[in-house]
C-alpha cells in the first residue's frame, strides 16, 4: 500500500500511531495520537490494520478456525515485479484489549493472526512476506520459524536490520514444489 495523506500508521520501532498530514521526499509529517505534529522517516511507518477488534477476536475464537478478514491492499507492495506483503504483529496493532492477557494468550493471539495472514498470502500465491514480530523474548519469532520450517518450498530469515530493525523476518516461498 502506498502511504498517502490521511493514512493511519504505526511506528515500526516504537509504540504509537498517527495520521499522515504531509509527505515529503523521505519523511512524513504526522499528527500523533496525542495531537502533536512530528516528522518521521517514511520507511519506518507501517499502515495500521483496518480489521476491527471485534472482527479479530471473533475470528480467533471461531472454534479453532481462523478466518480473519485481511484486506490485502493494506499489505501489498511491488518489489522488482513481484508482490510482497507485510504484517505487523505487535499487539497494539491487533487489538486494544490486550492489557489483561497473559503472555501465552498474547503469543497465541499473534500466531492466530499470523496463520490467517499466511493462509491469505498462500491463496494469493504471494512469494515474499515481511513479518514484523518485534524483539521481545523471541518466543513469537521461534513459533513462526517452526511453522514456516514445516512448509515445503518456504524459507525464513532475518530481515534487513537497517530497514526493519531486529524484530522482523522475511519469508520467501515457492509454490508448486513437490
Amino acid at each position: 500500500m502506498q502511504l498517502k495523506t490521511g493514512s493511519k500508521v504505526r511506528f515500526l520501532h516504537e509504540v504509537g500511531s498517527g495520521i499522515i498530514l504531509k509527505i515529503n521526499d523521505k519523511t512524513a509529517v504526522l499528527l500523533d495520537e496525542n495531537g502533536f505534529e512530528m516528522e518521521y522517516p517514511i520507511h519506518l511507518l507501517v499502515p495500521q490494520m483496518s480489521a476491527s477488534e471485534d472482527e479479530l477476536l471473533k475470528a480467533v475464537s471461531n472454534q479453532g478456525k481462523i478466518n480473519i478478514p485481511l484486506k490485502k491492499d493494506l499489505f501489498t507492495k511491488k518489489r522488482k515485479g513481484e508482490q510482497e506483503w507485510k504484517v505487523d504483529l505487535h499487539m497494539e496493532n491487533l487489538t486494544d484489549t490486550h492489557r489483561n492477557m497473559t503472555n501465552h494468550e498474547i503469543v497465541t493471539f499473534q500466531l492466530n493472526h499470523f496463520k490467517a495472514f499466511l493462509k491469505t498470502a498462500e491463496n494469493a500465491k504471494i512469494g515474499r512476506l515481511i513479518v514484523v514480530h518485534g524483539v521481545g523474548s523471541g518466543k513469537l519469532k521461534e513459533e513462526i520459524k517452526l511453522l514456516i520450517n514445516g512448509i515445503n518450498g518456504a524459507e525464513i530469515f532475518d530481515a534487513d536490520y537497517t530497514e526493519y530493525g531486529m524484530g522482523a523476518s522475511i519469508i520467501e516461498r515457492k509454490y508448486n514444489i513437490r
